[in-house]
């Protein structure tokens, strides 16, 4: 998480240095991994003048703290790449740190931004809830139009009348399909904007996560070495499925949306553990709202959605 670059001799923007080259090569070294021998790139670079006489440069080495790197003249801050998710990671880095100048420890201050989040989320989650009781409410109306048009292949023209009463139906209950979605579409970039800060920012590399005196994470940056992060979030997603009212769906939908929570749970074994530590605190503060939208907006009466004439 260090770097170096060779800058102007003069601090004022758009001063160009003349005569200066630039030659790098690759080599590579042996790295004693146990019992094993690995080898790995090293990039070395060196910097000399085209021509005759001095060359004034000046030369930045050090971390790649994103306050330093905007401190330099002329800033350094494009260094650390968020890649496309920039325009979110970088102030979601700053408060981040805004929260851990409150609580010490980057762990918790992960867990307090994560509830801070979520509670400004929660309209859409109100409104996630809302939908999905309609689209529970209509299911039965729902699967009688799919059942009256089933016997239609994907070409034929009567089979768009099947669209056409679907979406006369989501009309007169005033239902938006993509209402249960909204969410999820915004917490994706989220996920990503949070996974590319981890990797990004020094702030966070081999920051403990502390109960007390005792580590309950030694790296947020890295990878859960025991599992439980990513064994929690399992738990937590399968939960969350219960507590959340879904229309009716066929099984194969519903055998895709039980294996879920097992794929993702494999997939943050290999994610930092920050990440997975913002999504299980995110999962745990969407029970507790669903459990109160449950309570404040409880279900309709099953079978009251009028059924669909049969043709």
């Amino acid at each position: 998480m260090t770097t170096a670059a060779f800058l102007p001799p003069s601090d004022t923007p758009g001063v160009a240095t003349p005569g200066l080259a630039l030659t790098h090569w690759a080599q590579t070294e042996s790295v004693h991994q146990g019992d094993t021998v690995a080898t790995q790139p090293v990039a070395e670079m060196s910097a000399g003048t085209a021509g005759s006489g001095a060359l004034a440069v000046r030369i930045y080495v050090g971390p790649k703290s994103l306050d330093t790197l905007k401190a330099v003249q002329p800033p350094l801050n494009d260094l650390l790449n968020f890649g496309w998710f920039t325009v979110i990671s970088e102030p979601l880095f700053y408060a981040l740190r805004w929260v851990h100048g409150f609580v010490p420890d980057w762990g918790w201050a992960i867990v307090g931004l994560t509830i801070i989040i979520n509670m400004l989320l929660y309209p859409l989650a109100a409104k996630q809830m809302r939908s999905a009781q309609k689209m529970q409410k209509v299911a039965p109306e729902l699967k009688a139009i799919q059942e009256k048009y089933k016997k239609y292949g994907m070409r034929d023209p009567r089979k768009q009348k099947m669209n056409e009463e679907t979406m006369a139906l989501y009309t007169r209950e005033g239902i938006n399909p993509l209402g249960s979605c909204w969410p999820m579409l915004v917490q994706f970039p989220l996920w990503f904007a949070f996974y590319r800060m981890l990797a990004g920012t020094i702030d966070l590399r081999h920051a403990p996560w502390m109960l007390w005196h005792f580590p309950l994470l030694h790296d947020l940056a890295a990878p859960d070495p025991h599992y439980i992060l990513p064994a929690l979030y399992g738990v937590t997603a399968y939960l969350m499925q219960k507590m959340t009212p879904t229309p009716q769906v066929d099984p194969a939908q519903q055998r895709m949306l039980a294996i879920m929570p097992v794929m993702f749970s494999v997939f943050f074994i290999f994610y930092p553990s920050g990440l997975a530590l913002y999504i299980v605190t995110s999962n745990l503060v969407r029970m507790g709202q669903q459990w109160y939208l449950n309570r404040a907006m409880p279900m309709p009466a099953k079978g009251r959605g009028r059924i669909a004439k049969k043709s």
